[in-house]
């Protein structure tokens, strides 16, 4: 499981699906950006990240999504997993 916090200003990659953490390839899909808020909605906290890089099926998406909602590292999900799918790339200011 991924332990690291997340804060504001960080920059985070989060993958698409929890199965795969390709950065190439045809099962690599992630957006990297900026964490810009993180807020609770349903009972979850969820990373809003305003994208600067989006890839699906390893390809570059241009447009890609600009704004996602991500659930934050350690939220259990509704079948009992809990999510690790956003790593710290680098931490902000």
């Amino acid at each position: 499981m991924n332990s690291e916090t997340i804060h504001i200003g960080d920059t985070v990659r989060s993958f698409d699906f929890a199965r795969f953490r390709d950065l190439r390839g045809q099962r690599a899909c992630y957006v990297e950006g900026v964490v810009s808020s993180i807020v609770k909605k349903g009972g979850w906290t969820m990373l809003c990240i305003d994208v600067q890089r989006d890839v699906c099926g390893g390809e570059l998406v241009t447009p890609g999504r600009e704004i996602v909602q991500v659930p934050a590292n350690g939220t259990k999900k509704w079948n009992g997993e809990i999510t690790d799918g956003v790593v710290l790339l680098s931490a902000g200011l």
